[in-house]
């Protein structure tokens, strides 16, 4: 009720609405999804996204992949993880265990940067126990192709169009200024690369099998977090077999997110062990990804160098064992080898090799050089053994293979395989030859391959003041090799020659020619195939020890003063060999060697196609001899183990001397002859040698002259000898501008 002026008036409340108890539709729904909202955080599982992830996946890599159960966890860094990760192999390998596996990944995101637009910014990815399996098989084909399939061969070539299309626009920065613009320039564009602060991979495993190298290795793969002493690590150890050798290996370097930063060097530290190789290899390289450059220190060590060619491709021929070492860069799209110093067998080895890898055929240029090297180091160059004695099994099984053959010259067959697996150009000097058993002074050899054909423009030998110089060219034929090869003897000086022997003493030099055009697999077949000749003779008089001709004539009071070391020399007139080579047999047109007491004549030839010699020497007195028992030696048989035997004349006449002259001195009268006349044959021998050389040119020791390379043909031009058979720095200058030239025109 209320009072008013009138009295008063009695309200009444109004009616209750129907329904007032029953709560408001708003606090339903609040409820509602309260109620939901809980029953999801009690009920929620992340593994309803699989299939939607397992699909996406899939679709990206063109493999089924599966997971076991997905993990999210919220908050300002989102961490998802997935168990048992599986990524099946593609069609044709499904025999195989799965392409990889991983018991743990967990991927760590900053969501608000990827909600502002600042891009994918990832701290941390976490592998546990990965385990990864490639496969390359001897048809070819690969588990590791993540192509579609299904996609057409213009689809796939329009695919590597643009790839090319995008290395074009963003190339390989050359300095660390032009890798931080470009990695500007990258953050520019539109695909952004994730941001990732760490990846940690623990108890990883990664096989690896490529049956057309013959190759199967496991690795273990982890990496080791940063401490106050050391930078965080990736380290991996692999052992099994590369190139159908034993392999173990140990890689210590930058974390694989280090590789992001262009702009700081890559460390690097590398041990293996391929054989019985060994290569190390310690310090940076500059952006990996693209190899802007490098600088490393390289040290290889084996029993043959050789057995490098799996690790570097690059051929090299049979050598002792040996260890070098040298800085190792990479600038300009070119490996340099530098400052190399180490040992081979018993030579040291310096110098330089560069390697362009780019090439169709990759290119290498080396400039060596020894201050002192023992020749015998240098035996599989000709394709003999190298060194003292055997160092690896295939040398060993060389060796006994030729000791058990009739062969004497080098047989080891050339691989033209890997003579066409790279280019080379070649320079190698030795300052000085420790070799007794030689005469040879220094070394030098200037040489080019290319497709294979070895053009060896000089490969000359210091002999005292005169020079053994070489050239040649060797075409690939087949299987084989067509070999033009040309060797001169310039101004040999034979107290050089008598020197080495160790014995003799003498005057006198030598000139000569020899002349070899064959085909064959080795250089022994090449001579038992070959044509040429040799023209060999003394270009000036002088002294000889009479111990050879004497004991060729059997004149034994002279042969045994001279054994003793007592006085006994005599003039050497002319020495004179003219003999021409056809296929494979060396016969002989003259051999003669007269001096003031005696002539010898030779006759025969030598079989280089069954290693087989049958020759005769006939030595007559000259003047009146006490002592003499001129007649003939014939030497036959095997190479190797040549048979020599005097006449029976002359066996007779010599002992019945012995047996007589106990009795009497009348006994010496038979041996008592006039000699065959003071007329010298060597002016009419030399004269017939000149008209026609059996090796197509007369010698000329004294003075050698220019004469055109054998591969002069195919160069354009000839290559002139100069001095003692050297290329001048004029011709060295131009055989690499025209390499260059054609290095060019190759691409």
């Amino acid at each position: 009720m209320t009072e008013t002026g009138r009295g008063i008036v009695r309200r009444q409340d109004p009616p209750p609405r129907k329904g007032r108890a029953v709560p408001p539709v708003r606090a339903i729904v609040a409820g509602t999804l309260c109620v939901a909202v809980l029953a999801l955080v009690i009920l929620w599982s992340w593994d309803w996204f699989i299939p939607l992830v397992e699909r996406r996946a899939g679709a990206a890599i063109h493999r089924r992949v599966t997971i076991a159960h997905l993990h999210v966890h919220p908050g300002r860094v989102i961490t998802i993880g997935a168990d048992d990760v599986r990524i099946e192999q593609p069609e044709g390998f499904g025999d195989l265990p799965p392409l990889a596996t991983v018991r743990r990944l967990d991927v760590a995101i900053r969501w608000w940067p990827l909600l502002s637009g600042g891009g994918l910014d990832l701290p941390l990815i976490a592998l546990d126990t990965p385990v990864v399996e490639l496969r390359e098989r001897a048809d070819g084909s690969t588990n590791y192709d993540f192509s579609d399939p299904k996609a057409t061969p213009a689809t796939q070539q329009a695919q590597r169009a643009r790839a090319r299309e995008a290395d074009t626009k963003h190339p390989a920065p050359q300095d660390a200024t032009a890798a931080k613009d470009t990695s500007a320039a990258t953050s520019d564009a539109t695909t952004t690369m994730p941001r990732i602060g760490a990846i940690r991979i623990a108890s990883g495993q990664l096989h690896v099998a490529h049956a057309r190298l013959h190759t199967d290795m496991r690795g273990e793969v982890h990496t080791t977090d940063a401490t106050d002493k050391e930078d965080a690590r990736l380290l991996m150890d692999a052992k099994g077999t590369y190139v159908g050798q034993a392999i173990v290996g140990h890689f210590s370097g930058g974390t694989l997110v280090s590789l992001q930063d262009r702009t700081q060097p890559y460390p690097v530290d590398l041990d293996i062990r391929h054989g019985p190789t060994r290569l190390t290899l310690r310090g940076t390289v500059d952006d990996p990804l693209t190899l802007a450059g490098a600088r490393l220190r390289l040290s290889l060590a084996g029993p043959d160098m050789s057995l490098l060619y799996p690790l570097t491709g690059v051929v090299i021929p049979q050598t002792p064992p040996y260890r070098v070492v040298g800085n190792l860069d990479y600038s300009a799209a070119h490996v340099r080898f530098r400052d190399l110093d180490g040992h081979v067998g018993s030579s040291d080895l310096g110098g330089d090799l560069s390697i362009d890898p780019h090439q169709a055929v990759p290119f290498v240029d080396a400039e060596l050089h020894s201050r002192r090297v023992d020749l015998a180091d240098l035996g599989g160059f000709f394709g003999a053994t190298p060194g003292d004695r055997p160092s690896t099994a295939q040398q060993q099984a060389e060796a006994r293979a030729h000791a058990n053959s009739n062969v004497v010259l080098p047989s080891t067959p050339i691989n033209m395989p890997k003579l066409r697996a790279t280019n080379v150009h070649f320079a190698y000097h030795g300052d000085h030859i420790e070799n007794r058993h030689t005469p040879l002074d220094n070394i030098d050899v200037l040489a080019d391959i290319r497709d294979g054909v070895i053009d060896v423009h000089h490969l000359n030998f210091a002999v005292g003041s005169g020079t053994l110089a070489s050239n040649g060219t060797f075409t690939p034929h087949g299987d084989a090799v067509e070999a033009q090869i040309g060797i001169d003897l310039v101004r040999i000086n034979l107290s050089r020659l008598m020197q080495a022997a160790g014995k003799f003493e003498g005057n006198g030099v030598f000139g000569g020619h020899l002349a070899i055009h064959g085909t064959g697999t080795s250089l022994a077949g090449i001579v038992a195939n070959g044509d040429g000749g040799m023209t060999v003779a003394l270009d000036q008089g002088g002294d000889i020890s009479a111990v050879l001709p004497d004991l060729l004539g059997l004149e034994l009071g002279k042969a045994l003063l001279s054994i003793l070391g007592l006085p006994g020399k005599t003039d050497l007139k002319c020495m004179i060999a003219d003999m021409p080579l056809r296929q494979g047999i060396l016969d002989t047109r003259t051999f003669l060697i007269e001096t003031g007491d005696t002539r010898t004549v030779g006759k025969g030839s030598l079989d280089f196609r069954n290693n087989t010699i049958d020759y005769a020497l006939m030595t007559d007195s000259r003047h009146f001899a006490v002592g003499s028992f001129p007649g003939t030696l014939h030497i036959t048989g095997l190479l190797k183990k040549p048979s020599i035997t005097p006449s029976t004349e002359t066996i007779a006449r010599a002992v019945g001397s012995v047996l007589l002259g106990v009795v009497t001195p009348v006994a010496l009268l038979p041996t008592i002859e006039a000699g065959v006349g003071k007329q010298s044959l060597c002016a009419q021998a030399i004269r017939d040698m000149q008209n026609n050389p059996a090796s197509g040119q007369a010698p000329i020791a004294g003075r050698p002259q220019p004469r055109r390379h054998h591969g002069a043909a195919r160069h354009g031009k000839a290559a002139q000898a100069t001095g003692a058979g050297q290329l001048s720095a004029a011709e060295r200058a131009r055989i690499r501008s025209v390499w260059a030239a054609r290095m060019k025109a190759s691409h």
